[in-house]
């Protein structure tokens, strides 16, 4: 069982990593299991449950935008935003609670090299995609995006629930594939991942206990205070750098890593 401080440590990484573009779950689930000891199974849910921090994180910073949006139009189909949750969410859980059941099951029969290497590779890729969704232009905004947009925003959601597999690189890149500008992308991709964010964490601290426990709100104030941090940041970042260096280096590192003990 992790002590106080450990958890704390736990959430401040997650809280840093969700908004950058690589996988803050498979990052924090290597954290919990190589430095901690973690089963890989017991790190991979209690990471899960560290994002209901970043949850109101998102919440917080984007507070000014969900209070305009439902002033001007209401709790109707009418408000982009609801729609935007609505349909990426539903997408998202047919996608990724499939991924999730069948996930549980293979990570008690891989090591944690393995692991890890297929995080790297799958940031590798993340970052790959946000480098040719980059090259695209960009010429429409969020209130353009329409149901088959939400749908395939929902999809690439739902696959992240795999560690490696960045919510915010992979949506991020889908957005500007779609054609969304740079902070277009990044701030529908934040607000998209606020439901899917607090069905998965309400979920796993149920089912885990964290919810009830000192150690789990431990664990949801400090990725809190660092996923402020970590979202202020990254959207900084979408107005002055190129986002795909984060996940092409990390996942890079990480393959190189983890080679000796997997051939």
């Amino acid at each position: 069982m992790l002590n106080l401080y450990q958890v704390a440590l736990a959430g401040f990484v997650q809280g840093i990593l969700e908004w950058l573009p690589v996988s803050s779950s498979g990052q924090v689930m290597v954290f919990l299991s190589s430095i901690l000891g973690l089963r890989l199974i017991e790190a991979y849910r209690l990471a899960l449950y560290l994002h209901m921090g970043t949850l109101f994180s998102a919440i917080l910073y984007y507070r000014e935008d969900i209070i305009d949006s439902i002033k001007s139009y209401g709790i109707s189909f009418n408000n982009s935003l609801l729609r935007l949750w609505v349909i990426t969410t539903i997408v998202s859980v047919v996608t990724g609670y499939p991924i999730y059941i069948v996930y549980q099951k293979i990570l008690g029969n891989v090591s944690l090299d393995v692991v890890t290497s297929v995080i790297g590779v799958s940031l590798i890729i993340t970052g790959l995609l946000l480098m040719y969704a980059k090259s695209k232009k960009n010429y429409r905004t969020f209130k353009d995006l329409g149901v088959k947009d939400y749908i395939v925003l929902g999809i690439a959601q739902g696959i992240s629930i795999i560690p490696g597999i960045s919510r915010s690189g992979i949506t991020i890149a889908i957005l500007l594939l779609l054609g969304l500008h740079s902070s277009d992308a990044v701030k529908t991709s934040f607000l998209a991942s606020i439901p899917i964010i607090a069905l998965a964490s309400i979920y796993i601290g149920l089912f885990q206990g964290y919810i009830v426990s000192i150690v789990g709100l431990i664990g949801m104030l400090s990725a809190l205070g660092a996923g402020l941090i970590g979202l202020w940041v990254m959207v900084f970042m979408s107005k002055k750098l190129s986002l795909y260096y984060f996940a092409l280096t990390i996942g890079l590192i990480m393959v190189l890593a983890t080679i000796p003990f997997i051939i």
